[in-house]
């Protein structure tokens, strides 16, 4: 069947009428009382799509912004993220990630269309350890906005610092010709 599963269901979510499975689920902490909102967003928005599937993993909400993580095989149709945004006009802004359990994934679907080129980790001598995003520093600006989002996620889902670094882009190696075919030999003869 296709569709989003929830963790409460979607027939309580609908009506506001929770069943007792459904309140004890928020009682216990399964659910935290804040998500109901987002929840019925999510069931309403459900039956405007069609073919896709997916698993909702939560919500982290930072400042004026939401962010709704859902874990699919295939990316989240952008007319999911438009309906969220239309239903949950409280948030200034609404953004719906690919769940996925590598970090770099996860900040990639927030970013799109811009893209982390890189990760490294740096060990602190405090003991704690960073993880360093490389972008595009033509997306400097986009990146830049979300980043105290950015950093929520890593620190609640992932429980990982990051850094981001902005650079020049991909470094391109340069290209021998052939004119320069004896210097392209030597090179390969000493493995670089």
């Amino acid at each position: 069947m296709m569709g989003i599963t929830l963790p409460l269901d979607k027939i309580c979510l609908r009506s506001g009428i929770l069943c007792d499975s459904c309140q004890r689920k928020i009682s216990e902490g399964m659910v935290r009382g804040d998500e109901l909102e987002v929840l019925k967003a999510l069931a309403d928005a459900e039956q405007a799509l069609s073919g896709f599937e997916g698993r909702y993993v939560g919500s982290i909400t930072h400042g004026g912004t939401l962010v709704i993580l859902i874990e699919s095989r295939g990316p989240v149709p952008r007319r999911l993220r438009r309906e969220l945004s239309s239903r949950l006009r409280q948030f200034s802004e609404v953004l719906v990630a690919r769940y996925s359990r590598d970090l770099v994934e996860t900040i990639n679907s927030l970013i799109e269309p811009s893209r982390i080129l890189g990760a490294d980790e740096i060990y602190a001598p405090d003991g704690l350890t960073y993880k360093v995003l490389r972008a595009d520093k033509r997306d400097s600006r986009i990146i830049a906005r979300l980043e105290p989002v950015l950093k929520e996620v890593s620190r609640r889902l992932y429980k990982r610092e990051i850094l981001i670094e902005y650079s020049e882009g991909r470094e391109r190696r340069p290209r021998v010709g052939p004119e320069k075919s004896d210097i392209k030999s030597s090179l390969e003869r000493l493995g670089l």
